[in-house]
């Protein structure tokens, strides 16, 4: 019994003092150094979630607008000329393209009256030589500004900015395009659908280099011919 005894009272002093000073200074380094590795990367996953949560939203309102304007108007969606060289990209003019063929199709578009804002390419070096936000318009309850630009041979690519005009307004992060149509040379334009921009060998969000000033347009072909996920050669 007082063998037992004696065995207790050691057992206790053993895990009385607990661990010393070292032992905790060396646990909260571990600890430290794993959180240095893994919380960063919770918190990417978390935003590229976000990001294709959103972007797949936005594909889906605009694919669905378009099928039912072309209901209205015929498949293809046939732009009568004058209405095709009315806009240049970066006039003054409204854009009658989206304002008779997209917004109405749209619940709650507004026109957007903040501070011009430009599209950053991957690199954040410069900006695009496209789309700006003096055309672009809004639909506040489902958070996206969107804005067309036009081609030197007056064919449109829709840039769609899924967290709305907040930044950061990266092509690839928070800014995404597409096509329209094919190449259609004016006067002759087409509304075919939502289409990807890029092919097998001009497909990657970074495919020239960081000062390519289209760095950036072909991002949303990647996520979406992976799957809807962000593949994992994407410039991030």
């Amino acid at each position: 019994m007082k063998h037992h005894l004696t065995r207790h009272i050691r057992l206790f002093r053993k895990f009385k003092y607990g661990f010393t000073l070292a032992e905790v200074l060396i646990t909260l380094g571990v600890i430290g150094v794993i959180s240095a590795i893994t919380i960063p990367q919770l918190i990417a996953n978390y935003q590229k979630q976000i990001t294709v949560t959103q972007l797949k939203a936005a594909y889906q309102i605009f694919s669905e607008a378009i099928e039912r304007a072309k209901l209205d108007f015929g498949d293809p969606i046939l732009i009568p000329s004058d209405i095709v060289l009315s806009y240049a990209g970066y006039s003054d003019s409204t854009d009658k393209i989206l304002e008779l063929y997209i917004n109405p199709y749209i619940l709650g578009v507004e026109k957007y009256k903040g501070k011009n804002r430009s599209i950053l390419t991957k690199s954040k070096e410069r900006t695009y030589i496209i789309p700006n936000y003096d055309h672009a318009y809004c639909v506040p309850q489902k958070g996206f500004c969107y804005v067309i630009w036009n081609h030197t041979s007056n064919y449109r690519y829709l840039f769609v900015d899924i967290n709305g005009s907040k930044g950061p307004n990266i092509a690839g992060r928070d800014v995404f395009a597409f096509d329209l149509s094919p190449a259609q040379k004016a006067p002759t334009f087409v509304i075919t659908g939502l289409g990807l921009i890029g092919s097998d060998t001009y497909k990657k969000c970074n495919h020239n280099g960081n000062n390519d000033a289209w760095n950036g347009v072909t991002c949303a072909r990647d996520i979406i011919l992976n799957g809807w996920k962000v593949p994992d050669d994407y410039p991030w």
